[in-house]
């Protein structure tokens, strides 16, 4: 019976220090949500002040080198001579003797039509030529008969024989007679007309080459009808040569004005990706061209082709280059672009904590992004200077040059090789 009381107490004891060490943990708990506390009151407290927020700036710096501003168009290649052959006679096609790039002379027949009815229509022409000649032999016997009974009378009158009645009437038939003859003259011209006309119609059945070529295009088969009304359809397309071949540009209105005759151009076409074509702006036509309201000229390229590379009906993008500088000072035209105003972030809304626990004052002398209005016919680039969290942009006014659409040559102004061109900013920069 005495170890009861032992035992009780070391219970309690047990107890009691289970009490204690659950104080110390709730104790440690505490504290260390204390230390996180602290630590995001001193951060949110650093951050808030005016300097750690700075933005952070992209810079390159200038390049010396060449560049060459083009002038960028898309044409179509053709010929530079090419001729359409039609008909000016209809009828059916009988005979087709050329096919596709076949080689052709000037002359060469290229088609027949059925010539049967041209062929009557030129013997008929014949026969009514014939006619008015027959008309015409018969009036010169009435006016030869009319003359001699004319002479007569008049020797019958100096007789006393006629009257000169009987003359006056031989003078009149003899006008008759005359005019008779003039107009079987004129018939016969009307005949003969007729006739050439129906031996040209009969000739024009025969399709013939123009000119020397190669044949682009064959529009007609053996037993196909022509219709010939307002306008002859086109049956064949023959280019002359092929050696040598012209590009047309669409050249946008905006454009056209720096544009000049011998300019240096180069051009691609989807057939050749990796060849360029080399060559110079040979002419630019006055009259527009207006497709889907948009205005456009026609600029003319003249392009050796002795390889037969280049074919007619191919696209061309072309460059052609309007102006250039060598050794020049080079930015990206992203520097150009770049304002401090743009870039500026809004200032954040200050936290809870921040607003209980201020941060300190902003240092004397922090630096402040100066903006500048760009000189006349000029722009304005932006250079950092200083360092650390000194550094602020400032800004240099310049003169631009030519630019090849990602860099831009600067013809003049304060900036340097050395500087530090801004173009952005650092991302996650404020």
């Amino acid at each position: 019976m005495a170890e009861t009381p032992r035992i009780a107490e070391e219970m309690a004891a047990i107890a009691a220090a289970s009490r204690r060490e659950r104080r110390r943990g709730r104790v440690w708990t505490l504290g260390a949500i204390a230390a996180i506390l602290s630590g995001l009151g001193v951060g949110l407290w650093l951050t808030g002040r005016p300097g750690a927020d700075a933005p952070a700036y992209r810079t390159v710096a200038p390049a010396i080198g060449d560049i060459v501003e083009h002038v960028t168009a898309t044409g179509t290649v053709f010929p530079t001579e090419e001729v359409d052959v039609s008909s000016t006679v209809s009828g059916t096609v009988t005979e087709v003797l050329v096919y596709y790039d076949d080689r052709v002379a000037a002359g060469d027949v290229l088609a027949r039509i059925d010539p049967r009815r041209f062929e009557a229509q030129r013997d008929r022409a014949l026969a009514e030529r014939d006619i008015a000649r027959a008309a015409m032999r018969e009036a010169a016997a009435s006016i030869a008969e009319m003359e001699a009974v004319v002479a007569r009378k008049r020797a019958l009158i100096r007789s006393e024989i006629s009257s000169a009645q009987d003359l006056d009437t031989a003078r009149a038939a003899l006008q008759r007679a005359e005019a008779s003859h003039a107009r079987a003259r004129a018939e016969l011209d009307l005949a003969e007309a007729a006739l050439r006309l129906a031996e040209a119609d009969l000739a024009d059945t025969e399709i013939t080459a123009p000119i020397d070529g190669i044949v682009l295009k064959r529009g007609i088969d053996p037993g196909q009808t022509i219709a010939v009304s307002l306008q002859a359809p086109s049956l064949f397309e023959i280019a002359r040569d092929l050696g040598r071949m012209e590009v047309r540009l669409d050249i946008d209105e905006a454009d056209i004005g720096r544009l000049s005759e011998s300019q240096p151009v180069s051009f691609t076409v989807d057939a050749w990706p990796d060849r360029r074509f080399a060559t110079d702006l040979h002419s630019i036509r006055f009259a527009s061209e207006i497709v889907q309201g948009v205005v456009t000229y026609k600029a003319i390229l003249i392009v050796d082709n002795a390889d037969g590379a280049l074919r007619p009906g191919m696209t061309a993008t072309a460059e052609i280059a309007v102006a250039r500088a060598d050794a020049a000072l080079i930015v990206p035209n992203a520097a150009l672009r770049w304002q401090p105003d743009e870039q500026a972030a809004a200032a954040p809304e200050p936290s809870w904590l921040q607003r209980l626990i201020p941060g300190p004052p902003a240092p004397a002398g922090a630096p402040v992004p100066q903006t500048a209005t760009p000189p006349q016919g000029g722009s304005v680039v932006y250079r950092l200077t200083g360092e650390g969290p000194a550094a602020a942009p400032e800004p240099v006014p310049v003169r631009i040059g030519p630019s090849d659409g990602r860099h831009s040559a600067i013809l003049g102004g304060a900036l340097q090789p050395d500087d530090r061109v801004i173009v952005g900013q650092l991302a996650g920069a404020p």
